[in-house]
């Protein structure tokens, strides 16, 4: 006869005639069907898998995935087109800033893919602004991104940071002048990135 180890209730089906115990102590508790040879114990467990439906809404999904995420992952023009506008962004704020700084104009002048940053006392500007990194002339472009300018076209930053039109020399930093101050705020497009804004009161560039 078979050892039996003592392990109530986990003899649930095993014929008499091979030494299982089923007297009534001994029942079924839900734990599986044990198969008992000698002084081992297996557990019968019931396979288990993905379904057809499963498998096929999986690969209709990384289908999905492969061809909207995947283009824009491996393209690097959208990764420099990201970081060419934030250049400009900050080259905005920079020239709002040293406006202030200064007490003097600052005008930025768009091209297709580049914009340059000149200084004056009035908006005509004209004079070289250094750049941060300690060059001559402030000037940013990109191979792969170009530039949709303001509706006003080239802008300038006055004294107290406020944009202006740019080009005009009637617009000074005298008090109580404000020779084409601008009336709306101006939107900076740079291909594949979001819009950049410029307050038209405050100057403030986001």
């Amino acid at each position: 006869m078979p050892h039996w180890f003592g392990c109530r209730g986990l003899c649930a089906v095993y014929p008499v005639n091979e030494g299982c115990d089923t007297s009534p102590g001994m029942h079924n508790f839900g734990i599986g069907i044990i198969t008992l040879r000698g002084r081992s114990m297996k557990l019968a467990r019931k396979n288990s898998g993905f379904t057809m439906v499963e498998l096929i809404m999986t690969m209709v999904i990384i289908g999905i995935i492969a061809a909207v995420a995947a283009p824009r992952f491996f393209d690097n023009n959208v990764f420099q087109s990201r970081g060419f506008a934030d250049q400009v962004k900050a080259s905005l704020r920079y020239a709002q800033k040293v406006a202030i700084a200064q007490h003097r104009f600052v005008c930025v002048a768009f091209a297709v893919n580049s914009i340059t940053l000149t200084q004056g006392v009035s908006a005509t500007c004209g004079g070289n602004l250094a750049s941060p990194t300690g060059g001559t002339t402030y000037s940013i472009s990109s191979n792969n991104a170009s530039i949709t300018a303001p509706v006003a076209g080239n802008i300038s930053f006055d004294c107290l940071g406020r944009p202006r039109a740019a080009g005009n020399a009637a617009a000074t930093c005298a008090t109580g002048n404000i020779v084409d101050v601008l009336a709306a705020n101006q939107i900076v497009q740079v291909q594949g990135a979001p819009d950049i804004t410029i307050e038209r009161e405050t100057g403030y560039v986001h």
